[in-house]
């Protein structure tokens, strides 16, 4: 074949190939990837007729919203088994009427977790007279950079000083399970105070004890246990570190 034809069959395939190209250009939704998280069981609602619906949330702090679609690749259990998807967003070019403009497709289960009362079955029941506290924190991206402050005391009237019940703690382990769970007993009748002169009259407040967890690691896959007399409260604060650091002084 001549140098001619040659460039004249290459020039054709190339005309032919480029509107192919140029039209499947056109037809490649737009993409977006998020997360969401969804609860273990849908609720009752009503798009075009009435359904059940996922319910679902951008982040842990926010309340739960119908979803009234489905996320392609991903199976619903609706058996209370919470999970935090990684999920990508297409465009639909041309929806019918009655149709989302938009679809979400799997990307990755980041994370999943056993409805609360599964997960509790291991624990043993709180003896007589005593109670038992549960801690179930919501999934997160990075739970590494979480931790979860445990804080136990009782509300009592006191007057301005700064009082702390003195308690025994002690932390446990379910044999054959490894589930660790904490045991708080404040000691009966006794409160330490500083010996300030108050002119202010008597107050009801928190008193939190002396012993305790502390700062604990954040998990939602397993609640967080704590064993302590009935007329003892169990409260807790979510902490966040920051992921910048700062440079210490050399002195």
């Amino acid at each position: 074949m001549s140098m001619m034809k040659r460039n004249i069959v290459l020039a054709a395939v190339l005309s032919a190939s480029i509107p192919a190209m140029s039209m499947a250009n056109a037809t490649v939704p737009e993409q977006d990837i998020s997360f969401v998280y969804i609860a273990g069981k849908s609720q009752p609602c009503t798009g075009v007729a009435p359904q059940q619906c996922m319910q679902i949330r951008s982040s842990a702090n926010e309340e739960w919203q119908n979803y009234y679609g489905n996320i392609e690749g991903f199976d619903f259990k609706n058996d209370g088994t919470e999970s935090l998807l990684k999920i990508r967003k297409e465009k639909i070019k041309n929806p019918a009427a009655d149709q989302s403009s938009e679809k979400w497709v799997l990307v990755d289960v980041v994370t999943e977790r056993q409805p609360l009362s599964d997960l509790l079955s291991p624990f043993p029941e709180p003896e007589k007279d005593w109670a038992r506290s549960v801690i179930h924190v919501p999934q997160q991206l990075n739970e590494e950079d979480y931790r979860v402050e445990i804080i136990a005391g009782k509300t009592l009237e006191i007057d301005c000083n700064h009082h702390i019940l003195p308690a025994t703690y002690k932390e446990e382990t379910i044999q054959g399970w490894g589930y660790d769970y904490y045991v708080i007993e404040p000691e009966e009748g006794k409160m330490i105070s500083t010996m300030m002169a108050c002119q202010a009259p008597m107050r009801n407040e928190f008193v939190s004890t002396a012993n305790g967890p502390g700062l604990v690691r954040y998990n939602s896959r397993l609640p967080i246990v704590v064993y302590t007399p009935k007329d003892t409260e169990i409260r807790y604060r979510i902490w966040k570190t920051d992921a910048a650091t700062s440079q210490a002084d050399r002195l």
